[in-house]
Parts: structure tokens; sequence; C-alpha cells
């Protein structure tokens, strides 16, 4: 009898499928090699369009004549300007050679004349020193110099005679001199001139002229304020200054040391209450407590009590936090200036209490200078001296006087300047002929240019890009209809073998093969079969499933209970000793496990089942699974897919992503290249590029005939000659030698006249200053005496006395208390807190904490929040013991501060408040006017009126003497005026030889280019408007717009209608169409596929017995770790009965 594997391969192999299903494929391959051909390699007449396009000639757009008119012009201008103005640059060369070789020999002298001038002005007379001998120097060097032979190079003054001189310097100091006599008062007399100064002083301090301090001066005009001011007063209010006086002197003591120490202790003071010591006490002794509990758990291995500790320290830790925050930014941010204010307090009281000391000391300085200036009375001895500073300046005056005269030189130098007049005069008239010349090239020019037509070259070359784009249009619609045509019969061939393909033909194959398979699968014997097999698989199923070792180990497990029970009824006392020796002999043969000799057996159970029973089951096991993968292969969904749905849906994607339109893709790009050859080889704005160059080298060459342009050699070759002639005649040079020689002779008319009127200004100050003695003893007694006349001095006694009271509160013992007072409660609290003391305990018990025993205790709540607690903290950290340190540093400071005071104070009192110090020198009461006056008197006498008195004194010496030089310095400006008037007037002064210069040298300046520019100008702007106009780059945007324009049209999407391209597309969209709905997936594999899942399914699922077989073979595979749990039972039950032998004494026994 067959298999019923045999009997499937019998009907399968005689199905129409195996024949029809291959005819349907291969019908759809040949649409797929025919749609594949057309995208791939499409129609000859498209490769020809590209071909044509590529091999299609360019046109010639430009041609040659434009060129050539561009060349006649360019032939029609000289090539260099030197044929045109070469002969006025050949005369002004000549115009050089004549001028400069004249007039140097005739300058020659003129600046000998000027050079002995010069040098005498530049004697120094800022400092009128010089004696006789060197005034006779002088006057050598010059004659000397004077007479000195050579060319003009040698006759230049230096830089330095002209930057320096010394007649001016003298000039500007003499000023200066001027400037603050004009300010001292008038009359001037010696109480105006102290009013005066008291004014001149506040002026310049207002203005921040002054510093604020000046020594010595500062010393007169304090009490020169005072003294002026009370000059104005009356008694009483002389009185009331007094008063005041004495009040800023109050308030001026207490601002130094006394405020210094009150200040000081106010801040210490403050922070008293900042300190925070019992807070920081108990959180210091609070966390070091807990820490020892908390060692102490540890080191018992005990954390059950932990919790309290724990709290307690994370609730200080939380404390402490809060409190750092607010000392940070309080406390702790002061105590490094209050501990910088500590460390220097014994230095800043020295330093306050010098200052006020020097202060109210009186300065004896400028009465010591007075005493030092010269006693010397004697006039002639003085009138001696003046008069030898002088004597220089006047042999200087008659020396200047005897070289001024320039009348040898001036007729000479006319002469030759007329000669230069004439020849500026010939090139003028050279002029006028190089603007005839000029006009003549300018006229053929200009026939040329008419001869030039932009407009007709313009529309030739806009015609010739027209009938080219005409042309290729034309010829590209040509290509194209014959590109459409062979698309068109592709497109039909495609429809036509669509028509042939019919997947109804493979349907009915597929219900044969159905039927086929549902024959045998429904045959009675097959199903028989299968029924017998499935039942008898599950009567083995519940056979094995019932098994069990349980009844047998159980049985087991009793025997071995009841022997237990029988060894434990035995009274080894009454067994004599054989008996015991034999019971314990055969006990001791029973192993103490019976696991080695279970453990092999349950091995062998294990193997027996997997090569007996499972083996066998996983073989029958897999035939069942042949045969479905065998049924499986001939489902529709499987059998179509692969053969006919996946080669229609690769065809359908293809279809899909190709257009015929975008055959024509290389046509526009071939399109796009022919486009780019143009843009590169016919472009006519390109071809009008190449004539730019020639034209803007004809610009070039006619702009050089510019008026402008023409002038300029001209301009350069005058500019060349006169800088030719200044080479060897440096005109500019002499010029303005001649000018700082005329400024030097008004600079000795200034200095002179400034001169006499510093001596009228002189003369009437020493006459204010006569009995000058007496003068300012008359000014003082007048202040004295209103200071006498004061009625009432109880106010005054009232100030004395307050000034004496804040000058002892200034004595060590005040100063002490104050700081014990603010001092003592700070250190007496932080003495309490004893922050180091505190902190390092802290520091120890955290350090001596076992945290690596903590780590090895086992795992638990409380392990962790005290691990978590120490981590909170550490107080090595500098942030955590910042106020611990900070406090300690703070108490450090004060007591050292406390150590440093005992020791100033120690000596203070004898240094500063003994009888004889400037303090106690203000502390007098009661008092008296007689008094007062007296002590006014004797202190003014010392620092201000004895030293004016013999300063006056020692100035109004000086006065006989300077009257004397005064007339003497006045005759002699009065006669050096007249001589200087005639040196600068006239025709043969200075004056007249610079006149002369300058006229030369602006003639050649003024040579007349202007009428070349002028007679040209017109006609040249009109010429070169002409030849613009004829610039390619004018008419070049132009045809560059044409041909553009030509190019734009030159476009697929243009040419060719929209509509030809889209009937091309939508016909090849309508085969798609009509392709979907020849879908293999939609014919064949949705009607056949139901009706196989309804009919051969169903009869595949009766054989599929591989879940009844995997049950099977996991209940067989159980048996052995059932097999295990049993024999370990059996294993405890010996056990048991092993350890209920009784014991026995066999020696005991056996000695009774």
């Amino acid at each position: 009898m067959p298999t019923l594997f045999q009997r499937l391969d019998t009907v399968l192999d005689g199905n129409e499928l195996s024949t029809r299903l291959p005819e349907q494929v291969e019908k759809l391959t040949s649409i797929t090699n025919t749609v594949v051909g057309l995208i791939q390699d499409p129609p000859d007449s498209l490769a020809d369009f590209s071909r044509i396009l590529n091999e299609l000639p360019l046109p010639d757009l430009v041609g040659s004549d434009f060129a050539s008119s561009l060349s006649s012009l360019q032939s029609a201008l000289p090539s260099e300007l030197s044929s045109v103005v070469g002969d006025l640059v050949n005369g002004l060369s000549e115009l050089q050679n004549t001028v400069s070789t004249e007039l140097v020999e005739i300058l020659d002298d003129a600046l000998k004349a000027i050079l002995a001038i010069h040098r005498l002005i530049q004697i120094d007379f800022s400092c009128l020193s010089s004696s006789k001998s060197e005034s006779s120097n002088t006057r050598s060097r010059s004659s000397s110099n004077g007479s000195d032979s050579g060319d003009l190079g040698n006759r230049r003054l230096s830089n330095r005679e002209i930057e320096i001189s010394g007649i001016a310097e003298a000039s500007n100091q003499i000023k200066t001199i001027n400037k603050v006599l004009d300010s001292f008062p008038s009359p001037f007399n010696i109480e105006n001139f102290l009013n005066w100064l008291k004014d001149v002083v506040a002026i310049r301090h207002k203005q921040n002229l002054l510093p604020g301090t000046i020594p010595i001066i500062d010393d007169i005009i304090d009490p020169l304020n005072t003294l002026t001011t009370w000059r104005s007063f009356n008694a009483d209010q002389i009185c009331d200054h007094l008063v005041r006086s004495l009040q800023n002197l109050v308030t001026f003591t207490r601002s130094t040391v006394y405020r210094l120490m009150s200040n000081l202790a106010s801040d210490l003071s403050a922070t008293t209450s900042q300190l925070e010591t019992a807070t920081l006490s108990q959180i210091a002794d609070s966390l070091t407590m807990r820490l020892h509990e908390l060692q102490l758990s540890v080191n018992s291995a005990n954390l059950s009590d932990t919790l309290e500790a724990v709290n307690e320290i994370n609730t200080q830790l939380n404390n402490y936090e809060s409190l750092r925050a607010t000392m940070q930014t309080g406390l702790l941010s002061i105590l490094p200036v209050l501990n910088s204010r500590l460390n220097t307090l014994a230095d800043d009281l020295f330093d306050e209490m010098g200052h006020l000391v020097s202060v109210l000391r009186p300065n004896p300085a400028i009465g010591e200078i007075a005493n030092a200036l010269p006693k010397s009375n004697d006039d002639y001895a003085v009138l001696e001296a003046i008069e030898e500073q002088f004597q220089p300046l006047s042999e200087w005056m008659e020396d200047l006087t005897n070289q001024i005269d320039f009348q040898v030189i001036q007729e000479p130098l006319s002469a030759v300047a007329n000669t230069a007049h004439t020849a500026v005069d010939n090139l003028e008239q050279g002029l006028i002929q190089v603007t005839v010349q000029v006009r003549a090239i300018f006229g053929k020019v200009e026939s040329l240019l008419d001869e030039i037509d932009t407009y007709a070259l313009i529309n030739q070359i806009k015609n010739a890009i027209e009938d080219f784009e005409v042309e290729l249009i034309q010829q590209i619609k040509s290509l194209f209809a014959l590109a459409r045509d062979a698309v068109a019969q592709i497109i039909s061939s495609i429809n036509g073998q669509m028509d042939k393909f019919s997947p109804e033909d493979v349907i009915a194959a597929l219900r044969q093969m159905m039927a086929s398979l549902t024959s045998v699968f429904n045959d009675a014997a097959v199903v028989s079969a299968i029924n017998d097999i499935r039942k008898t698989l599950d009567q083995v199923k519940t056979q094995i499933e019932q098994l069990s070792f349980a009844p047998l180990t159980a049985q087991v497990i009793s025997g071995i209970e009841e022997i237990s029970v029988t060894l434990k009824s035995i009274d080894t006392s009454a067994l004599n000793a054989t008996l015991q020796a034999a019971l314990q002999v055969a006990l001791a043969l029973l192993p103490d496990d019976i696991k080695p000799l279970t453990d092999p057996l349950i091995g062998e159970f294990d193997n027996l089942v997997e090569s007996g029973p499972v083996s066998l089951l996983q073989s029958v096991q897999a035939q069942p699974e042949k045969l479905l993968d065998k049924v499986r292969d001939f489902e529709p969904a499987t059998l179509i897919g692969d053969s006919l749905s996946k080669p229609y849906e690769d065809l359908l994607s293809k279809m899909h992503a190709f257009k015929p339109s975008t055959l024509l893709d290389p046509v526009n790009a071939e399109i796009d290249k022919l486009k780019q050859r143009l843009e590169n080889k016919a472009n006519p704005g390109k071809l009008i590029e190449l004539l730019e160059q020639p034209f803007n080298q004809l610009l070039a060459d006619f702009d050089q005939f510019k008026p402008e342009a023409l002038v300029k050699p001209l301009d350069d070759a005058i500019s060349n000659t006169i800088n030719n002639i200044l080479t060897v005649l440096p005109v500019d040079e002499i010029l303005h030698q001649i000018d700082t020689v005329l400024g030097s002779i008004k600079e000795v008319v200034d200095f002179g006249e400034n001169l006499v009127k510093m001596f009228e200004k002189i003369t009437k100050i020493f006459a204010g200053l006569s009995d000058s003695e007496n003068q300012l003893t008359n000014w003082m007694n007048a202040i004295l005496g209103k200071v006498e006349s004061i009625r009432d001095l109880s106010v005054l006694e009232t100030k004395f006395t307050e000034l004496a009271a804040v000058i002892d509160e200034i004595k060590a013992s005040p100063l002490n208390a104050i700081f014990q007072n603010a001092t003592t409660p700070l250190l007496n609290a932080l003495n309490t807190l004893d922050p180091k003391t505190r902190h390092v305990a802290l520091i120890q018990a955290y350090s001596g904490f076992p945290r690596s025993t903590l780590e090895t205790l086992p795992d638990s709540t409380e392990k962790t929040a005290i691990i978590a607690a120490l981590d909170r903290f550490n107080p090595l950290n500098p942030d955590f013991g910042a106020p611990y340190q900070a406090l300690l540093l703070y108490k450090t400071t004060l007591s050292q501060a406390h150590t440093n005071l005992q020791t100033v104070f120690g000596d203070w009192d004898r240094h500063y408040h003994s009888e004889d110090s400037t303090l106690a020198q203000f502390q007098v009461t009661p008092i008296t006017t007689s008094q007062l006056r007296s002590w006014l008197q004797e202190e003014m006498s010392v620092s201000f009126l004895g030293p004016l008195k013999v300063l006056f004194v020692r100035i109004e010496a000086l006065a006989s003497p300077i009257n004397m030089v005064f007339t003497q310095i006045t005759n002699l400006v009065t006669t050096l005026q007249a001589k200087i008037n005639d040196l600068l007037l006239g025709p043969t002064s200075l004056e007249g030889i610079r006149n002369t210069l300058n006229d030369l040298i602006q003639r050649l300046h003024d040579f007349n280019l202007d009428f070349l520019t002028e007679s040209l100008e017109d006609i040249f702007k009109q010429l070169r408007e002409k030849i613009n106009q004829i610039n390619p780059a004018n008419f070049k945007e132009t045809l560059n717009q044409s041909f553009t324009n030509m190019l734009t049209e030159i476009n697929l999407s243009l040419i060719i209608p929209t509509a030809d391209l889209q009937t091309l597309d939508n016909n090849f969209n309508a085969l798609i169409e009509k392709f979907k709905t020849l879908d293999p997936k939609k014919l064949v594999t949705e009607v056949v596929q139901p009706e196989y899942e309804a009919t051969i399914v169903p009869l595949i699922e009766t054989f599929d017995l591989r879940e009844l077989l995997e049950a099977i073979i996991e209940r067989l595979r159980s048996l052995d770790e059932e097999l295990k749990n049993e024999m370990k039972r059996v294993n405890a039950a010996f056990r048991t009965m092993k350890n209920s032998i009784p014991s026995m004494n066999v020696a005991g026994a056996i000695s009774l």
C-alpha cells in the first residue's frame, strides 16, 4: 500500500498548474523586457536628436568693420607728446641755465650781509652774564664770517641758527617779568602789597593752580591771612574769630587720637552681640559627645540604639549651617578689618598724635631763611655788578647797526630778473603753436568718427541672432516629431502584449490541485489511520502522567521509620558488653548518607528515558512536519507571490517611476550644451569685449591730449626749472633767511621796549618800599591795639578750658579705659568659648571615628544613617571650621593689642603731656588782654614780621643802582630804534631784496598755461564724447540682452507644446492603469487563497500531532526530577534513622 507522501506526489505531479503558471510568467517577462527597453534604450530617433544638436555649426554674429575703424582712429593720434610740446620744454631748460648761473654770484654778496646780521642777533641774552672779552670775541667772529668767500651753500644759516634765537628767549623772559609786575597793586606800598599777596594766593588755591600745601610759603600766608582779616575787624570781631579758632582746635584735637580710639572701641563693642559663643559651644560639645557615643556603638557592632545620636548630629549640623551662613555675611566679614585695625593700633596712635603735635608746634623755618639773606649795603659794588651784566648788550647793538647796507646788490639783481622775464615771454609764444597743432589732430579724429555708424552695426548683429534662433527652433520641432512617433509605436506594442497576459488561466489549475489534495486527505484509510495514531498517543500521555515513584518510596520510608522506632526502644544498659559491641559493629557498617548510592541510579534512569522513548517520539514528531511543509508549498499566496505577483509588482513599480517625456531629458541636456557653446563662442557681448582693449587704448592715447595732460609735461618742466634753479640758487631758503632776519630785527626792537618798561615798573616798586620797617610796625600795631581793647575774655577762657579738657582726654589713662571697656567683655566671652579647644576636640572625635569598622558591619538603616551624617561634615574642612578659627584669631589679636597698648601708654604722658610739651602750652587759664597781645606780638615777630622786615630792607638797598642802569638802558634803546627803522625801510633795505627775489620766482610760477587749457577744453570734451559713443561697452549690454533672449527661447518646454509631451505621458499612464487590472494578487491570490484556507488548512491541522508528542516528551523528562526528589526523602529518613541509634559505652560494660 503506498504511503501518504507517495500518494501526494502522484496527485501533484499530474496537475495542470505546472504548465499554465510558467506560460503566464513568460508573457509577463516579455512585457517587462519591452518596458525596460523603452526606458534604458530609447529609439534611435532620440539619439539622432542629440547628435544633430551637438554637430550644429555656430553662427558668425560680429564682423570686422568696427575693429578696422578703431585701428584708423589709433593711427591718427601721435604716439608721443614730445613731438607736440618738446620745443617748449627745451626753452625752459635754456631759461634755467641762464638764470641760475648769473643770479648765484649776485646773491652771494647778499647772503654774507644776512649771515652777519643774523649771527649778531643770535647772541644769548637770556642770562646777562657775558664778560667784555666774550662780547669782543663775538664781534670778531661776526667780522670774519662776513668776509668768507664760497658758494651760496656756505652762506646758508644752519637749522640751529634759524630755530634758536637768543634775543627772542631774552625778550620772552622780560615779557614774563613785566606780566608779573603788572599784577602788583597800585599804588605800591607795604599794606597794599600784603593784601595783594593774600588775595593772589587765595585765588591760586581756589583755582587749583597751586598744590594744597606749599612749605615756607604757607608759613607766611597763614598768619598773613589772619592778620589782614583782623585788620578789617573791630575788637569784638577779633574775639569772635579767636573763639571760632579755638573751637576748631578743639574739634581738630578730638578728631585725631581720641576719635581713632573711640571709633575702634565702638566697632569692637558692636561685635559682642554677634559672637554666638553659647551656640557655638553647644554645637561643638554636642557633636563631639554624639560622635563618641556612635564610636562605642560601632566598636561593639551594635547599632540598634544609634538613631537618637544621629538625629542629634543632623539637628546640630542644620543649626550650624544656618549659623555659619549668618556669621559669614555678618561678623566674619568684618573681623579681618577689625584685626587689621587692632594690629596697627599702636602705630596709628603714634601717627595721629605726631600729626596733632606737628600742627600745633610753631615753624621757625621762615625766620631762619630771612636771617640768611646777605646784609651788604655797598651801593657802588651793586652798581658795578649790574653795569658788568649789561655791557655786552650795548656793544652788540653797535655791531648790529654797522652791518645793515644792501644797496650794492640791488641793481645787478634787477638786471638778471629782466632777462628771465623776456625768456618767459618767448615761451608763451611757443604755447600758441602747440594749441594750433593739437586742434589739427582733433579735426582728423573727428572726421574718422563721423564715418562710424554704431546703430547699423547693432541692428546687423540683432538680425543675425534672430535668424539663427528661427532656424534652430524649426529643426528642433522636426526632430521631436520623429521621436514622438517612435515612442508611440513602442507603447502600442506594450499594450498588445498586455492583452495576451491572462492570470485567470492559473485559477483553474490551482482549484484542480486543491481538489486532488482534498481527495488524498479525505480518503477513509488515511482518516482512520490518523485517528488511531492520535488515540494511541492520548492513551500513552494519560498513562505517563499517572506514573509516580511516590508509592514505592513511601514503602521504603515506612520501613526505615519502623527500624528507627525499634532502635530507639533498645535499652543498651540492659545488654551485656558482648551484645553492645556486636550491635555497635553492625551499626558502624551503615553509611552516613545513601546519596552516593542513589545518584548513579538516577543518572542511569535519565539516560534510559532520553535514548529510548524520547528519541523515538522525536523521530515520529518530524514526519507530520514534513507532510505539512510539502502541502504548504502549494499554498496560492506563496505560489503566485513568488512566480507572478513579485515580477508583476516589480514591473508596475518601474512603470510608475517612468514618464515618456523624460526620454527628452538628454535632449534638454544637449540643448543646454548647445546654449553653453553659443555662450562661449558666439556671444556677441564677449566678442565685443575683445574690442574693448583696442578702444581703451585709443581712449588712453586720446586722453594724452586732454588739456590738463598737455599742460602736465609743461608744468613739470616749469617745476623742474624752478627746482633746479633753487638747487643752485635756493631762493625759498634765501627768502626764508631774509624773513628770519626781519623777524629777528623785530624781536630786537621788542626786546628793547620791553626792557625799558620793566625798569620803569621796578623803579615804582622801589619807591613804594621806602621806609618799609616803619610801615610794617605801624601796620602790626594797629592790629594789636584792637586785640588789647577786647572787653570780655570769658568766652575765650571757656574755650581754653574746653581745649585743656580735650587734651586731658588723650592722655594714657582715659585712652586705655576706652579700650579696656570695649575689649574686656569680648575677651571674657571668647575665653569662655575657647574656640581652639572645642574645635580640636571635635576634630579628634571625628578623626578617631572607626569609619572602616562601620563599613564592615551588615547593611542596615542605622548604618546608612550614620554614614550619611558623617558625610555631611568634616571639622578639618576650612569652611566648616571658619567661625572657630576666625574667633580664635580675633581673641589672639585682641590680647596682643592689649599687650601692645600697655607698652605704648607706659611712656605716653611723659612724651606728649610733660610741662614743657607743645600740648601743655595750650592748657592755660585764666588770661588777660595784655597777655593775649604779648603772645600774639611775640609769635608774629618770630614767624612773620621779623623775616619781612629783613627782606624789605635788603630790597630797598637795590633802588639807587637800579635807577642808574635804567637811565643808561633807555638811552641805548632809543638810539637802536632809530637805526633799525633805516634798516627796515627803503628800496635798499632787506625788504627791497626780498621783493626782487619774490618777483622773479612768482613770474616763473605764473607762466600762463591756462591759454592752452581754455582753447582746447571744449573741443576735447566734444571729441571725447563722440569717442565714448562708439565704446563697445555701450552696446555690449544691448547685444547681450538680445543674445540672452535668444538662449531663453531655445528651451524644449517653449519649443515643443506641453500638450504634446502630456499626450505621451497620458498614453503611458493609460497603459499603467490597464496593467493594474491584471494584478495576479487580486485576480488569483485573493480569489483562490480563501478557498485554500477553507478546505486544505483544516485538513492539514488534523495531521498536526506536534503538541501531543511534545507533551508526552515533556512528561517523560520530568520523571527524572521526580525520582530525584523521592530519593531525597528516602535519604532524609535514612539519616533520621541513623541519628536515632542510642549511644553505648562498651568499655564500661565490659569492666562490669
